[in-house]
């Protein structure tokens, strides 16, 4: 009698098989995509990822390229993707053709937007031009309220809650190692329930929600790509014109800022039902919100996952947060928390990090 005796595989081992196999039904599924579309001499190459999981790779074949991207369904979504995308070139948006794609195995080959992100395009002399081609597509984003075949959440009732706890979770807690006071506890809690507040009063609109400076493309015809659209909600009218203005990779003097939002304002913004003073605090609170979210994210890209490339980006982000909870009195204690409590050790674990990574 022949008996088989089950060993177990280690989990790392278990990982590898499981991303070769993957690997190798992406490769087989896009060939035979590709050969449907007349192209049977090609090149890949990947591209640098962004803060989710999936991975993108050019594809480039004589007469044209394209983008594969691996969506693994276990940990990314890739009907939204699919639904939002189509519904939002119907409207004017100009978001990836898609040519092929497998949804339940998260394989999608895209249109080839190119190399030229609004990060590396914008300069002091062309930032105001580039920006308005920018903030004119946010009119057709708010409009796509009704997404064919995938329901928009509600960020306010269902997501604004869990990533302020989550900046309390992965950044005060876990990154910068603080032990909290009953007294700072009642205070983070009652900035969280002034910044919901803030986030709820406004008109809930079509939310593209990371709508910042590497998620823009500047096309060879000096129309504005958008692409990593897939986490759109229904929220707050200010928020994606703050990821614009307020960018986390990017600072501009804020006196500047204030300028473009005015000019946004007076372009797109009915004043018979909203005052400059209202809608520039309503900017000003959802960035602070935005802001505490990019944190933690950028704290758990590197707790969860091992990557610092999100690290250096965190002064500049914090920065923002300072410098905006300075202006409003009844941010003045936060204010002073972030400045005081949370930015001397969050500064100081970013420094060892990143001195020790490049040593």
């Amino acid at each position: 009698m022949l008996i088989l005796i089950a060993t177990a595989i280690p989990t790392h081992l278990t990982q590898i098989l499981l991303m070769h196999n993957r690997h190798e039904h992406s490769q087989t599924w896009l060939k035979q995509q590709l050969i449907a579309m007349g192209h049977d001499q090609y090149t890949i190459s990947a591209l640098p990822g962004d803060a989710s999981f999936r991975r993108y790779f050019r594809v480039a074949a004589p007469k044209e390229s394209f983008l594969f991207m691996d969506a693994p369904p276990e940990l990314e979504n890739s009907y939204d993707f699919s639904a939002i995308g189509k519904t939002y070139r119907t409207n004017n948006i100009h978001t990836p053709k898609i040519f092929a794609e497998d949804l339940e195995r998260g394989f999608l080959l895209i249109e080839d937007f190119g190399h030229q992100l609004l990060s590396q395009a914008l300069t002091e002399n062309n930032a105001e031009e580039l920006y308005r081609r920018c903030y004119e597509i946010l009119p057709h984003i708010q409009a796509c309220q009704k997404i064919p075949g995938w329901e928009l959440p509600h960020f306010v009732t269902q997501l604004l809650e869990v990533e302020l706890k989550n900046f309390y979770d992965w950044c005060l807690i876990q990154f910068a190692e603080l032990t909290l006071s009953a007294n700072e506890e009642n205070l983070i809690q009652q900035t969280f329930a002034q910044l919901k507040a803030s986030a709820a009063e406004q008109p809930q609109v079509g939310v593209h929600r990371d709508y910042h400076s590497r998620n823009l493309m500047v096309l060879q015809d000096e129309k504005i790509g958008v692409i990593d659209f897939q986490d759109a909600v229904i929220g707050p009218f200010t928020y994606d014109l703050v990821s614009l203005l307020r960018d986390c990779y990017i600072a501009w003097p804020i006196e500047k800022v204030h300028a473009w939002v005015k000019n946004y304002f007076e372009a797109h913004i009915d004043h018979s039902q909203y005052s400059f003073e209202q809608y520039r605090r309503w900017f000003d609170w959802m960035g602070i919100q935005r802001h505490l979210k990019a944190i933690f994210i950028f704290c758990r890209k590197y707790l969860r996952d091992g990557s610092t490339f999100y690290l250096g980006d965190i002064p500049r982000t914090l920065n923002y947060v300072l410098t905006i909870s300075a202006q409003y009195p009844e941010l003045k204690n936060f204010h002073d928390f972030i400045e005081q409590r949370l930015a001397p050790p969050l500064l100081a674990r970013i420094k060892k990090i990143l001195s020790e990574h490049h040593a």
